[in-house]
């Protein structure tokens, strides 16, 4: 009866929605396709056709307003075709063993709507061609091979630190962002990601999301791997391509062959941090540097890593494996091509409300959130504006408490 009633909707149907607008929208939610179907009143085996539909699905127009209701977003929103699809199957992930499947078609979502940010702006603006070097791993070709090669598609020498590791990817035409994940809505097990997006306009670009972290250590290496990801694994990777990403970033941040040049003597944590200054990377990415390069063995290793679990800032209580001495004695990186490209295309400080207009959302907080990041000074004013709104958001709702002052979000920039 069932699948009687669904035939004649079909003929019917006045519109044709896109499953991976729904599917986009639902992970964003956060929320199972059986709980969205049920708030649209659709049945589960529809709720999973639309969504694994290989192109558009035909739905009645009673549907399409149930169903847009459901997800928040608007009619036309599901009507339009996707500026750019990301797969999670085709993105690259540092995390932990924690991240699950949906969690990663979540990050994928944020990538797809960075990739229509890019599209958008692409009539407007030419982006720098895309450098990046692209390897085929073997006998001969490894990650430390790979990441010399891109040290070199730079201008930097392996004498030389990489200033700047997001810059860096930039120069190469990567797209970098970063993003305020929420912990809460359990991305708290994400670090960053890339991925080749195919855009409608056209091009393919090479695309990275990276978490919004205190830890200036942690982005740059973050980083340092996902161009890892991007150089050597476009076309796929096997159960190591983590191992090598991870070799890849650390010979990206520092060279072993001036690694053994600069080694100090005795090799100690407080004799290493001088190097971890110089080369910008953490304690326990120098001390896995050191035992890749063989210039100390597993068992030292291990004792140099434990050593730092064990010690404690004596201020905060925090382990060195937490929080490493010399955290505060750099900025934290922040993208800036892709806001540097806004600004060309909607003017300095850049008109917001135009922009949004030219995305395919009407629900542009999703988009909105994705410009308060970058190293530029209208969007660190944009972010604090979205953060008083946040503040009176909760001040209306009677949560006086949690309300930050003017004064205190300033001080905060």
């Amino acid at each position: 009866m069932q699948k009687n009633q669904e035939a004649n909707q079909l003929l019917q149907a006045e519109y044709r929605i896109f499953g991976e607008k729904v599917k986009s929208a639902r992970a964003l939610l956060g929320e199972p396709a059986n709980a969205i179907a049920e708030r649209a009143k659709l049945s589960v085996s529809k709720m999973s056709r639309i969504e694994n539909a290989p192109d558009s699905y035909p739905i009645a127009d009673d549907e399409l307003t149930r169903l847009a209701l459901a997800l928040g977003v608007s009619r036309n929103w599901l009507l339009e075709k996707p500026r750019a699809v990301i797969s999670a199957q085709s993105m690259n992930f540092r995390k932990t063993s924690k991240m699950k499947a949906a969690h990663m078609q979540t990050v994928a979502v944020w990538e797809t709507l960075m990739a229509e940010l890019i599209d958008s702006l692409s009539s407007k603006v030419r982006f720098m061609p895309v450098s990046l070097p692209s390897v085929s791993l073997s006998e001969v070709m490894t990650p430390e091979l790979a990441a010399v090669e891109t040290r070199k598609a730079l201008g930097i020498n392996t004498h030389m630190p990489v200033d700047h590791v997001i810059r860096a990817a930039e120069k190469l035409g990567v797209f970098v962002q970063t993003h305020d994940f929420d912990d809460e809505l359990h991305l708290k097990n994400h670090d960053a990601s890339s991925t080749w997006a195919s855009l409608a306009s056209g091009p393919t670009v090479p695309l990275m999301m990276v978490r919004t972290h205190s830890s200036w250590e942690r982005t740059r290496f973050s980083v340092a791997h996902e161009l890892g990801h991007l150089v050597m694994h476009r076309y796929g990777g096997g159960a190591d391509k983590e191992i090598e990403a991870n070799r890849f970033a650390g010979e990206f941040l520092f060279p072993a062959n001036t690694l053994w040049e600069e080694v100090p003597e005795p090799i100690t944590l407080a004799s290493l941090l001088p190097l971890k200054l110089k080369w910008g990377m953490s304690l326990q990415a120098l001390v896995m540097n050191l035992r890749r390069a063989g210039i100390i063995d597993e068992l030292r290793k291990k004792s140099l890593i434990k050593q730092l679990s064990a010690r404690k800032n004596s201020d905060t209580g925090e382990s060195w494996r937490t929080r490493e001495p010399g955290a505060d004695d750099r900025r934290v990186e922040r993208p800036m091509m892709l806001g540097s490209a806004i600004g060309k295309a909607y003017g300095k400080p850049p008109r917001i409300d135009e922009l949004l207009a030219a995305l395919p959302a009407e629900h542009n907080n999703w988009y909105k959130s994705m410009l308060i990041n970058f190293d530029l000074q209208w969007s660190k004013d944009l972010n604090v504006e979205m953060r008083l709104e946040a503040a009176e958001k909760q001040l209306h709702m009677g949560q006086e408490d949690n309300v930050v002052s003017l004064a205190q979000f300033r001080a905060q920039r």
